[in-house]
C-alpha cells in the first residue's frame, strides 16, 4: 500500500475506482477515459483505478497522462501481500 499512499499524500482530493472482474478481463481506454471524464467534471487532479483485471496498453498510455494511476490484479496481490506481510510481523 505503500505505492498507493505516496501517490495519495502528493493530491489533496483523489478518486478512486474499484472493479471487480475476471482476472482475464482486460480493460479498455474507454473506461479510463470515463474516470478522467468524472475527474475534470469533479476538478480532481489524481485519480486511482483498482482491478482484478488487466488493463490494455491504450488504456495504460492514456492514464499515465491523465494523473490516473492503475492498480491491476497483479499490482493488487502484490500489494495486498505486501501489506498483509508488514502487519503479521508487527
Amino acid at each position: 500500500m505503500d505505492a498507493l499512499s505516496d501517490e495519495l499524500k502528493q493530491a489533496e482530493v483523489a478518486i478512486v475506482q474499484c472493479k471487480q472482474y475476471n482476472p482475464h478481463h482486460v480493460i479498455g481506454l474507454p473506461v479510463i477515459a470515463q474516470l478522467c471524464g468524472i475527474m475534470h467534471h469533479h476538478r480532481v487532479q489524481q485519480g486511482f483505478f483498482v482491478t482484478t483485471a488487466r488493463f490494455s496498453p491504450e488504456a495504460c498510455a492514456f492514464a499515465e497522462s491523465n494523473s490516473i494511476a492503475l492498480f491491476d490484479g497483479n499490482r493488487l496481490t502484490t500489494t495486498a501481500a505486501i501489506f498483509a506481510s508488514r502487519s503479521d510481523s508487527g
